[in-house]
């Protein structure tokens, strides 16, 4: 069966994946912003095991929240292509 797009459907979607996006860009402007920002004021200000293991944790959840706004990223991205070609296809 042939996939169709109304006007509609494509507004809606395109609606959601911009959600994906502004979604993935509040997450590194705001939150992976203020915790390089910690990060770096326990660099200067704490010393020792407590520091490497508190700057280790912090960084661990950096990394986690950032590869969730790349997978959020290409999921908006794959869907827009893909509701892109069905619709200019039909």
């Amino acid at each position: 069966m042939e996939k169709k797009i109304s006007d509609l459907d494509y507004s809606e979607i395109a609606a959601a994946i911009n959600g994906y996006l502004n979604s993935e860009a509040s997450i590194k402007q705001y939150v992976l912003s203020d915790l390089g920002s910690e990060v770096e004021t326990i660099r200067k200000n704490w010393k020792g095991d407590a520091s490497d293991k508190y700057i280790g944790k912090l960084e661990s959840v950096y990394n986690d929240i950032s590869n969730t706004c790349t997978a959020l990223e290409n999921l908006g991205v794959g869907m827009s292509r893909e509701a892109s070609n069905i619709y200019q296809n039909q």
